[in-house]
């Protein structure tokens, strides 16, 4: 663009230059014109005035003939040579005047264009941000959702795990409980055991001394003595 500016900017100076040199050459051929009027103004009136011939006179009016002639030509010439200048003048400021109206209006186009690419690139920024405000509140939505989900999953795990350790501890109280039974059973049968052995030690200690009653006579009786079996304790209840 600043290329096209400045070509153009030469071009407009070329033709003021040669609008300045048109000029000078109008202004030449003014005064060549001036000239040539008082010339022929001067011819006339000395074509007027008495003058002394010292010539023929056809031959002098031959020549004064000749000398208009060729002074209306260059006249006419001069004239059709100004107008030429005048209107290539014309045209010269004509394409300087496009010239400068193409200029404004390629640097004003350019400006559009600029100005239309800005917006377009504002317009999607601001699309973008737009559609990543929406991406973010989706995303943030989704995790949200997500939490909440895991959080009455976890919830649902926990309740299941109370329930399984609430199982869990009746599972374990049962055990002592049926430990316990155990227990006492097993001093139960301790008991009866001790009960049944002091009952055969006293039968057994019983009939050892009705052998002896029947054993007296021979007083070489070996004795035998007894020893009750230790017994397991019975509670008080």
């Amino acid at each position: 663009m600043d290329a096209i500016i400045q070509d153009l900017q030469a071009q407009v100076d070329q033709g003021g230059s040669r609008l300045a040199q048109a000029n000078t050459h109008n202004a030449e051929l003014r005064r060549e014109k001036t000239l040539l009027q008082l010339e022929i103004a001067r011819l006339q009136a000395a074509k007027n005035a008495p003058i002394e011939i010292k010539e023929e006179p056809s031959l002098l009016l031959e020549q004064l003939q000749t000398e208009k002639l060729q002074l209306r030509q260059e006249l006419a010439e001069c004239q059709q040579l100004a107008q030429s200048e005048a209107h290539e003048i014309e045209l010269l400021q004509e394409k300087i005047q496009s010239m400068a109206q193409a200029s404004i209006d390629e640097a004003m186009y350019s400006q559009l264009q600029r100005d239309l690419a800005a917006a377009k690139k504002q317009l999607g920024e601001e699309e973008a941000y737009a559609q990543a405000q929406v991406s973010l509140r989706k995303t943030a939505s989704e995790r949200e959702q997500n939490a909440l989900k895991r959080t009455h999953e976890l919830a649902r795990e926990l309740a299941a795990a109370g329930k399984e350790n609430e199982k869990a501890q009746k599972r374990v109280e049962r055990a002592q409980r049926a430990t316990k039974k155990a227990e006492a059973d097993v001093c139960r049968v301790a008991w009866d055991r001790d009960d049944l052995k002091r009952q055969l030690a006293e039968e057994k200690e019983k009939r050892g001394r009705e052998e002896d009653d029947d054993n007296d006579n021979d007083g070489d009786g070996d004795e035998r003595a007894f020893r009750r079996p230790a017994l397991v304790p019975r509670p008080s209840n």
